[in-house]
């Protein structure tokens, strides 16, 4: 598949570039966010490690890396890595701009839909499943609010597993987004 861009809820993304390696490392290398990723635990990523990260995912059929845009401006990275495409399932992510990642909630949650989106309508897949850090409260009940089920816990290195079926986050996005267009109106172009 080569889809180099999807837009849904006033979010556009675009299939992650070489040109992007600089700012996906800024955001990878807030300390905030790298305490919270799984395979980066805190430690800095240096300008050649993105490069050769880059080269490694750029050309893989098993990831899709998009750069989210809200007005024209990049706000995160949106991923699904480890796709197996037998199962039909894949482990997202994502990381955000620390500058915009608190400007406006509803912003994120729409990142969100339209990544998760493109992975059941576009891959069609059946599930995703992801790891978060237990200590990352924020993100538990973001993902328990798009439907994420709380599966196992993995206290040894701090992460909990959460799965996501396709028909559930069709059920779960379709109430949000009813109660994001009452209280936002069009504003959001949702």
């Amino acid at each position: 598949m080569e889809t180099q861009s999807f837009s849904r809820y006033g979010i556009t993304l675009l299939r992650l570039r070489r040109e992007d390696n600089e700012i996906l490392r800024s955001w990878r290398n807030n300390p905030y966010n790298a305490m919270q990723m799984r395979e980066q635990a805190g430690r800095k990523i240096g300008q050649e490690e993105q490069k050769a990260w880059f080269e490694r995912i750029k050309n893989s059929k098993n990831a899709f890396y998009f750069i989210a845009h809200y007005k024209n401006k990049p706000i995160g990275c949106l991923s699904i890595k480890d796709i197996d495409w037998d199962e039909l399932c894949g482990n997202p992510g994502s990381v955000f701009d620390p500058d915009f990642a608190d400007e406006n909630p509803i912003i994120k949650f729409c990142c969100e839909f339209a990544s998760h989106d493109f992975y059941f309508e576009e891959l069609k897949l059946d599930f995703t499943h992801t790891f978060v850090k237990n200590s990352n409260k924020q993100a538990i009940r973001y993902n328990k609010f798009i439907g994420y089920e709380h599966l196992e816990k993995f206290d040894e290195n701090g992460f909990s597993y959460f799965k996501l079926s396709s028909n559930k986050y069709f059920e779960t996005r379709n109430a949000a987004l009813l109660t994001f267009r009452k209280v936002y109106d069009d504003t959001l172009g949702l």
